[in-house]
């Protein structure tokens, strides 16, 4: 029997418990029927602060990470730069060695070529205008200047006709002047 009203006892508690549970949810429910609104309000007014505090927050964060980051590619690109002008500066030092022309010297060597035309141009401008503007008397009286000097005027050059390699008369073993080396070769082979 002790146990039955162990039991019982128990029950009790349990059913006294539940009661009060009960009427504590009919009492919220009353409360927000009746406070609900101003409550409702006032969490959304604390929810509005609570977010702009984290937006805060965050924004802070992300300007604190972005500046980190811009200094450490600042700092990566100075490594980079700082690399490349020594790796730069070694490269130049060993074609300089092998006594390979830079970039400047061809530059340079291009500008002289371009200096060089332009003279080229000038003068060969003049040769035409000076020719141009040349008298057709001047010429006459050059040849009565080597008259005069006692010298003969130079007469052109005429070609003499090629010997004949067949002829028995002519050496067949050595090309004359008159005749070009393949002839001679041919000739002598008959």
């Amino acid at each position: 029997m002790a146990e039955k009203r162990k039991l019982s006892g128990w029950s009790e508690d349990v059913e006294k418990y539940s009661r009060q549970i009960w009427l504590a949810g009919l009492g919220a429910y009353a409360k927000i029927g009746e406070d609900g609104s101003k409550l409702f309000d006032a969490l959304v007014r604390e929810g509005e602060r609570t977010e702009q505090m984290v937006r805060d927050e965050v924004e802070a964060v992300k300007n604190s990470a972005r500046s980190r980051v811009a200094e450490a590619r600042d700092k990566a690109l100075g490594k980079w730069n700082a690399l490349e002008e020594a790796f730069d500066r070694r490269l130049n030092s060993a074609i300089t060695r092998l006594g390979v022309p830079s970039r400047n010297d061809f530059l340079a060597l291009d500008e002289k070529i371009e200096a060089l035309n332009r003279q080229l141009d000038r003068l060969s401008a003049l040769r035409l205008v000076s020719s141009v503007e040349q008298p057709a008397e001047e010429k006459p009286a050059r040849a009565r200047r080597v008259k005069a000097q006692g010298e003969a005027p130079s007469k052109p050059r005429v070609r003499k006709p090629r010997a004949i390699a067949a002829r028995p008369e002519a050496p067949q073993s050595e090309p004359t002047d008159e005749a070009p080396a393949s002839e001679a070769s041919q000739a002598a082979s008959q």
